[in-house]
């Protein structure tokens, strides 16, 4: 059959072609949502090392937005 679709070769192409941008919010996100995770279950080693994740976002990110973001989140934490 022709017309079966690979999923795992669609998401490989899919995700390969994301910018640099978007690969930053993503990781931004993936962080946010383990810090949340991190307070909610009193991890406090967990917690510094996603701030520490951060931070090193902050610092070298190219993006204005993902490095505001990133400022927001660490003062929130």
């Amino acid at each position: 059959m022709n017309n079966v679709i690979d999923l795992a070769e669609y998401r490989s192409r899919k995700s390969a072609s994301r910018t640099p941008h978007e690969r930053e919010l993503a990781l931004l996100k993936r962080a946010l949502a383990a810090m949340e995770l991190a307070k909610a279950q009193c991890d406090a080693d967990e917690l510094a090392d996603w701030c520490d994740e951060l931070e090193v976002l902050a610092l070298y990110t190219e993006h204005f937005d993902v490095r505001e973001r990133c400022k927001l989140a660490l003062r929130a934490g």
